[in-house]
């Protein structure tokens, strides 16, 4: 895993989001906020009952975070 989502990680257990509202790399287990890293790109989506919804990929990784972080923190 990249070392820019390894960070995001560690920021989303300080921040407090609750573990099962997102994902970071593996699919969420039901649904959620998703940044998937797809090796050539980075791709972020909103994951509920097997389907990507507003699917977004980007190239650089902290672009990807940035939208992902949008994503999740407007949602709170």
């Amino acid at each position: 895993m990249r070392k820019e989502l390894l960070d995001l990680k560690k920021e989303m257990v300080i921040r407090g989001v609750d573990r099962s509202t997102y994902a970071i790399d593996p699919l969420p287990l039901y649904e959620g906020f998703c940044i998937y890293d797809a090796r050539s790109i980075i791709e972020v989506f909103y994951f509920e009952r097997g389907h990507r919804f507003e699917l977004q990929s980007f190239e650089d990784v902290q672009e990807a975070i940035k939208y992902f972080k949008g994503m999740v923190f407007n949602e709170k």
